[in-house]
């Protein structure tokens, strides 16, 4: 439905700083931020935490999914770098395809207790890459700026 945006009064978009039906003052604005809602997470009321009466502004998995990244980043600097990390994701891929496959349905609680070492899990794998290749260009880099 390009052009229209799904509103749901009173959500706050964007870390709270923009309010989710802006059309009747800025419909540009507001198609963008639709967009961006939409790639970030589906944002489905009945998948997400409510507060106050009202859903969160990203559904459970994604909530548990930002709040491990954030923990990821603080804790990547007294944690080894190591690729397994990446096996944290798991638990999410189990329980996202398990409910895909209609063979049984996850909880919000669920969504947010894989989602969250899911969090954690891409961080310190993406750091620890980075630090692995960064180590294997090393000698290179060294050799080729001296």
């Amino acid at each position: 439905m390009k052009g229209q945006s799904p509103k749901i009064s009173g959500i706050i978009d964007i870390a709270g700083m923009i309010p989710a039906d802006v059309s009747a003052i800025l419909p540009k604005l507001d198609t963008r931020i639709t967009r961006f809602r939409m790639f970030a997470c589906h944002h489905r009321p009945d998948r997400s935490f409510f507060w106050r009466g009202k859903p969160f502004p990203v559904c459970a998995r994604c909530t548990g999914l930002y709040a491990g990244y954030a923990a990821g980043a603080v804790l990547f600097w007294w944690l080894p770098a190591d690729l397994r990390w990446g096996l944290l994701v798991l638990p999410l891929a189990v329980d996202g395809y398990t409910q895909y496959r209609g063979w049984r349905t996850s909880t919000n609680t669920l969504r947010f207790l894989t989602g969250f070492p899911a969090g954690i899990g891409v961080v310190l794998f993406s750091f620890s890459l980075a630090h692995t290749l960064l180590d294997a260009l090393r000698p290179l880099l060294h050799a080729f700026f001296q």
